[in-house]
């Protein structure tokens, strides 16, 4: 565990503190990534030097994903989203279960097949993309189908964006899209 001296801890407070009732924007986000990176922090260490007022802004994050953990060519949508969940947001299997409305086995299961493929962090860049969690409550629809519907829809994207945001083929994006939309 690292420990930060009293300098250190000043300045991450003084530059994290926001009015603690405003929205967590993507900036701060991405600073808070930043400051783990740096540190070789987990967000519960950030937790720690915070006020009570600021616990309600770290955890809001946990209701996006930024679309950078796609960029990888081993784990499945669903594998992605877990391992970040888990490894990034320090979430337990059964809140990762419930956020995405689903068995906590299969997270669990998901979760340790995505470390067997890929024992690595992710690298977390800035995102210009972030996904709410809420459109995996639907479960009529695939994780990859609700990520590319709600990218289409919602953020207006072409099929080849998508297609480079998420490294997939621009005819597998179509094809998702268009199954999608049929059920």
């Amino acid at each position: 565990m690292v420990r930060l001296q009293k300098e250190e801890k000043e300045l991450v407070r003084d530059t994290y503190s926001v009015n603690s009732r405003s929205f967590l924007s993507e900036d701060l986000v991405s600073d808070f990534k930043d400051v783990i990176k740096k540190y070789n922090m987990s967000s519960n260490q950030i937790r720690s030097l915070f006020k009570d007022d600021y616990l309600h802004l770290l955890d809001k994050s946990k209701d996006f994903i930024p679309l950078c953990v796609f960029y990888n060519d081993e784990l499945s949508s669903l594998e992605t989203i877990v391992k970040y969940l888990k490894e990034e947001m320090d979430m337990k299997f059964c809140d990762i279960a419930r956020l995405l409305n689903r068995n906590e086995k299969t997270i669990w299961t998901t979760y340790h097949n995505a470390k067997n493929k890929n024992s690595e962090r992710f690298i977390l860049s800035d995102s210009k993309y972030f996904l709410p969690t809420s459109i995996f409550k639907n479960r009529a629809f695939g994780v990859l189908g609700c990520v590319v519907k709600y990218l289409k829809d919602e953020q207006h994207l072409t099929y080849h964006e998508i297609g480079v945001l998420l490294k997939r083929d621009d005819r597998t994006i179509w094809t998702t899209y268009k199954r999608v939309l049929s059920k």
